[in-house]
């Protein structure tokens, strides 16, 4: 998962000395937009956990909904607004470098991606391999998801529920590998070779996307679809973003659209332009829109993007909406909790395996107060990893970013 802070922080968003400060932003300060950005994302991809393990409906959601309710419905947008903030965090530094800037050193680029990500998910690794197993044997099961392999269908064994959400860090995994191998490429072989490559990409996207050329399963088309292959446009609208922020950003001073009010009609087009969007996947349910138009998460992630850009150049009233205090805090704290949250919503509502439903019911819980619960406990848990496991690494973290 993408950071939104700056190496003054705990986190890091600017990856490199070389990235540009992002408007009217101190090299050193903190993004408030970015941190509350990430804080929409994870509230969404929690409420829809939360919403179907409590009802039982999981995927299978209803066919009309509310435009509020599809924000809920169909929370795993969530997802979507990471990668994109991913491909613009991580993106600017590269982008400089091909804007003829200062050259990013790639070994300390990744080491700060490897203190980014692995301590906390190397910890739930090991707490999921120690839950699921039944034997000592069993212990073992969790090392091939410490080299992110879950990317590849049949190569680890489920640690449900904890490995349920683990895919998505497969796949950031795979843009942290591919983007600085994607700069040196369109560096050393000039824009030809950058746009042969984006070319070959999106006639081979296309192809799947459209039905043309056919994966052999359908495990195969969402395995292949969840990977950087499939949620490669997401990654590619951040980076696109983050390209032409300085140029919109300076474009915007007086411009018709960028006026108060205008502003706010332009993302309150977007955000209905979305919730219209997400209310047709429920309709249709994720998994046939997953298989049958995986288009739309280009759409999807247009739309964020365009709610990116407008947090960061626009003035809007309607700013402290998306842009506050609590979703700031939830964004600082949003990678523990798209760990932890799952397995407990899980072992609360899973009617086979929710362990912990006895315990409830022995103490008298009502059910109705008890999603609420859950919410406000794992904010709890991830509060204090942040603070116990994430914390420690991002400071040293920060020090190689100084």
């Amino acid at each position: 998962m993408s950071d939104a802070r700056t190496p003054r922080g705990d986190g890091a968003a600017a990856e490199s000395a070389a990235a540009p400060a992002l408007p009217g932003r101190r090299r050193g300060g903190k993004v408030p937009e970015l941190e509350a950005l990430r804080g929409v994302a994870i509230l969404l991809v929690v409420l829809f956990h939360l919403h179907g393990m409590a009802t039982g409906r999981s995927f299978a959601t209803p066919a009309a909904t509310s435009l509020a309710g599809a924000f809920v419905l169909a929370g795993h947008t969530g997802v979507t607004l990471f990668f994109v903030l991913s491909g613009f965090l991580l993106a600017r530094p590269f982008v400089a470098e091909a804007a003829g800037g200062p050259r990013v050193h790639r070994r300390a680029y990744l080491t700060r991606r490897a203190l980014r990500i692995l301590p906390a998910y190397a910890v739930a690794v090991v707490i999921a391999s120690i839950d699921c197993a039944t034997r000592p044997a069993e212990l073992l099961r969790g090392v091939p998801y410490l080299f992110f392999l879950d990317a590849v269908p049949g190569l680890t064994t489920p640690l449900t529920p904890w490995s349920e959400v683990w895919w998505t860090l497969a796949t950031e995994a795979q843009f942290y590998l591919a983007l600085p191998l994607l700069a040196w490429l369109g560096r050393a072989g000039g824009w030809r070779v950058a746009i042969g490559l984006a070319v070959a990409y999106l006639v081979a996207w296309a192809s799947l996307a459209t039905g043309l050329v056919r994966m052999g399963s359908l495990t195969g088309t969402v395995a292949l679809f969840g990977s950087l292959f499939g949620r490669g446009p997401l990654f590619a609208l951040g980076a696109t973003a983050a390209w032409f922020l300085p140029d919109l950003e300076s474009r915007s001073r007086g411009s018709a659209w960028a006026r108060p009010g205008v502003a706010d009609l332009v993302l309150l087009g977007l955000v209905v332009g979305l919730a219209l969007l997400l209310r047709r996947v429920v309709a249709a349910s994720y998994l046939a829109a997953e298989v049958g138009w995986p288009w739309w998460h280009v759409v999807e992630g247009a739309l964020w993007t365009g709610v990116l850009l407008l947090l960061l150049i626009a003035p809007l009233r309607l700013k402290p909406i998306l842009c506050n205090s609590v979703l700031g805090r939830l964004g600082l704290w949003s990678y523990s909790l798209y760990l932890i949250h799952f397995p407990l919503i899980w072992y609360v509502f899973d009617r086979r395996r929710g362990t912990l439903r006895p315990v409830l019911d022995a103490w008298g819980v009502p059910p109705a107060i008890r999603p609420a619960l859950v919410l406000a406990v794992s904010i709890g848990l991830a509060a204090a990893s942040y603070r116990l496991i994430e914390r420690p690494f991002l400071v040293r973290k920060a020090k190689l970013a100084d």
